[in-house]
């Protein structure tokens, strides 16, 4: 492309757009709920299964994960810092500029740039995520545990031995 710091800048900034579409907002919009005003208020996965039902919330999810993962490996091809592409894109989701820069927490589309980024580790922490939350039942307990593991699980998939 360009050079390797103008390609992760704007890598960067494709992946803040990316990531700040609100999926959830819009689609809950389009079906005639607010999902803003609806249970958490949170525009996430968790929410739009409360508010619209299952199958729109898990269409919610993937398309919250799509937006983290393809910035992710776009980056992977074109920048040396692919990391600082795919945090663009989460912030992008957290703080979206177009809901006065308020979103949703993330979960999706940090779980698919880990996926691109780091797949091992990442696989790693959904077992871990679905583990705890048969065992808690809270989304939010298993997604904050298994995000805390996650760099002991990249720790652990770079390689090292004890």
């Amino acid at each position: 492309m360009i050079s390797p710091l103008w390609d992760t800048v704007i890598l960067a900034l494709f992946g803040f757009l990316s990531g700040s579409i609100p999926f959830g907002y819009l689609i809950s919009a389009a079906r005639g709920v607010d999902i803003r005003k609806v249970g958490s208020g949170n525009i996430g996965t968790t929410n739009a299964m409360r508010a619209l039902g299952t199958g729109w919330g898990i269409a919610i999810g993937l398309l919250d994960a799509v937006k983290g993962a393809v910035p992710a490996y776009l980056a992977l091809q074109f920048s040396p810092l692919p990391g600082i592409v795919g945090a663009a894109a989460v912030l992008g989701h957290v703080f979206s500029p177009w809901l006065g820069f308020k979103g949703g927490k993330g979960i999706a589309t940090t779980f698919a740039v880990f996926l691109v980024l780091a797949p091992f580790p990442a696989l790693t922490g959904l077992g871990i995520w679905i583990l705890l939350l048969l065992t808690a039942g809270y989304v939010s307990v298993a997604s904050v545990l298994a995000a805390a593991a996650l760099p002991v699980l990249i720790y652990v998939w770079s390689g090292w031995r004890p």
